[in-house]
Parts: C-alpha cells; sequence; structure tokens
C-alpha cells in the first residue's frame, strides 16, 4: 500500500499550531484509526522551496516506501526581497513542478497530489516580521498558484484547492495558519483522500 509522504515547508511543518502541530499531523492521527492504516510522514523543511523539494524527495520517498506523494510547496518561491526579486522566478517555478511530478512518478506513479497555496494577509507579510528583507502578495500568491493548478491538470493528478478556503483571520501571522486554518486544510484533504479512496 505504501506509505503518504508530504513534502513541503513550514506550513504543512505545523509553524504556529500549537494544539496539534498542523495539518500533515492531524492526518497522521485520523489515518491511524483507519482498517488499512498508511504510515503519514511530514517531511515539511520551514524555508523550503521547490528546489529544495527537488533536491530531496527521491531518497526520502524511496526510503519510506511511499505509496502517495503529497507536494505542499510554492509560498515560499512567492517571496520578494527587498530589491522586488522573487525567491524562484515564475519561469522556474513552472519548470519545477513539473520536475517534482516526473520524480514523483517514478516512485508512485499517478498517486500524486498538490495543495494549493494559502493566501497571504498583505498588512501583515509586507515585510514579514521574522524577516524585514521578504515580503509576501496575494497577486504573486495567486499568479503561482495558477501554475499549480494547471500543472496538476495537465499530468492528470491531484489538486486542492486552499486559496479562497482559509480566511485572513486564520492566519496567524499573516502567512502561517493557526490552529483553526489547520484544521480546515486536515479537513479539506481527509475529504479529498476519502473521495479518492487514497487513505
Amino acid at each position: 500500500m505504501g506509505s503518504i509522504c508530504v513534502f513541503a515547508d513550514s506550513i504543512a511543518w505545523g509553524a504556529d499550531d500549537s494544539e496539534k502541530l498542523g495539518w500533515v499531523s492531524r492526518l497522521a492521527l485520523w489515518d491511524k484509526d483507519l482498517p488499512q492504516r498508511r504510515m503519514v510522514y511530514n517531511l515539511g523543511i520551514a524555508n523550503n522551496t521547490t528546489a529544495d523539494v527537488i533536491a530531496r524527495v527521491t531518497n526520502e520517498a524511496r526510503a519510506r516506501q511511499s505509496g502517495v506523494i503529497i507536494y505542499a510547496v510554492g509560498i515560499v518561491d512567492t517571496g520578494r526581497d527587498r530589491a522586488g526579486k522573487p525567491r524562484v522566478s515564475i519561469e522556474d517555478f513552472e519548470i519545477n513542478l513539473q520536475q517534482l511530478v516526473t520524480l514523483a512518478k517514478e516512485i508512485v506513479g499517478d498517486q500524486i497530489i498538490f495543495i494549493g497555496l494559502t493566501p497571504a494577509d498583505e498588512s501583515r507579510t509586507q515585510p514579514v516580521f521574522w524577516n524585514p528583507d521578504a515580503s509576501y502578495s496575494m497577486k504573486d500568491i495567486r499568479a503561482y498558484d495558477s501554475i499549480i493548478q494547471q500543472t496538476a491538470s495537465k499530468n492528470g493528478i491531484g489538486y486542492i484547492h486552499m486559496l479562497n478556503k482559509i480566511d485572513l483571520s486564520e492566519l496567524k501571522d499573516g502567512l502561517h495558519p493557526n490552529e483553526a486554518g489547520h484544521q480546515k486544510m486536515f479537513e479539506l484533504i481527509r475529504a479529498y483522500l476519502t473521495e479518492t479512496h487514497l487513505a
């Protein structure tokens, strides 16, 4: 059956959710009660971009005998520095996403899911308080999220929309979801896994 491996950044890692440590941990707690349990591995690393995940996905997924790969990455790529340069250009982002799909298909076939990007509260993300050199905008997030959706559609793999599902009030610091935001993400992802029989 294989495990569920979630490759991601600090949002999936569970930053700012002191209750249950993020939506991935909630998913693991739910999964343990299923008749046919899959191991759920949280492979989120703070500040990871798509390029960072490319460098590690093959070894980490194979080591955990992955049967499903979930990518929840991209928000870091959209961040801009003081000069206005994005961490990863949208052109490179599209290339990176396709590379992530290609690498994952070698391991799990079409059992791949992209989690759409969550929103940003621009009143608190220009810049973010933990890095005065990094800013995030809804314009960029929407553009990059559109590329994720297009990549998923083109490759016939899963995509779970988040952008209009998470309220700004459900963001702890303007970028990372709080407990309520993580709970909502978990419920949406759980519903998708149940409907597609991937859980």
